[in-house]
């Protein structure tokens, strides 16, 4: 999951520097566009050498700083007024490329240490609750959504009773990450509590419906707009597509 928003940083976030920094027009667009596929191309490779990448991860953030301030020495030494010109405009552009792929790296490398080394201390005690529910984090950012999921539902099993903020917030995350079945259970856990937010049974809605059962979602959605008068509109909409569904060929749909 990391890599995959620091390759929408870099895709997206490149082509706006040109265009703030190098040139104001389609040009200085695709020049970013350019610089971000090869920043994507080079994190890929580092991806794939794990001999370097903790060396990569510690010193690419701070690469771009001190090879830049390398570089503006050696471009004031050259005097070159049009050379200068160039180097200036493009000086941001290079920090923050060494610098994202340096962050980037560093991120998952801490991601796959962590699950690692909460991998050998569930070995060790397999019954504690608590570590089971961090590597499902670190899973889920290294984007073993699969993974995470056996762990968050372990890490239920384990606990017993928990509470209805933990299991409203871990049903969201499961749904976010397909997980749908896991996210059930974690969302029938939250709507259970008597002190339930509203918000867990529009939640609960979304993921029934992603399961294919209507009904369900229609109950949840009725729950949800009843306790918050202000969602009848958004909840009305969404009960029309559940229901246009019912009668027409089924098919999964977003609700809104």
């Amino acid at each position: 999951m990391i890599v995959w928003i620091f390759r929408a940083v870099a895709l997206v976030g490149t082509p706006v520097i040109t265009w703030l920094t190098v040139s104001k027009d389609l040009k200085g667009l695709a020049l970013g566009v350019l610089i971000g596929l090869v920043i994507i191309g080079v994190e890929y490779v580092f991806e794939n050498v794990s001999l370097f990448s903790l060396i990569i991860g510690i010193i690419g953030a701070v690469v771009g700083i001190i090879l830049s301030k390398l570089l503006d020495y050696v471009v004031f030494q050259i005097g070159n007024g049009d050379f200068n010109d160039i180097w200036l405009r493009f000086n941001i552009v290079v920090r923050y490329a060494l610098a994202l792929l340096g962050d980037a790296d560093m991120a998952e490398d801490l991601a796959r240490s962590a699950e690692r080394n909460y991998s050998a201390a569930i070995k060790a005690a397999p019954g504690n609750a608590e570590t089971r529910y961090l590597r499902a984090k670190a899973r889920l950012m290294l984007g073993d959504t699969g993974g995470a999921a056996r762990d968050f539902l372990k890490f239920m099993s384990l606990s017993g009773k928990i509470s209805a903020d933990t299991a409203a917030d871990t049903a969201r995350t499961l749904y976010r990450a397909g997980q749908f079945p896991a996210a059930l259970k974690f969302a029938d856990a939250a709507a259970s509590d008597s002190h339930a937010d509203a918000a867990v049974f529009e939640l609960r809605a979304r993921i029934r419906h992603e399961l294919g059962d209507r009904e369900g979602a229609l109950s949840d959605l009725r729950i949800f707009s009843g306790a918050n008068p202000s969602a009848k509109e958004k909840s009305a909409k969404a009960a029309a597509i559940i229901r246009k569904e019912t009668l027409a060929i089924p098919r999964q749909k977003k609700l809104y």
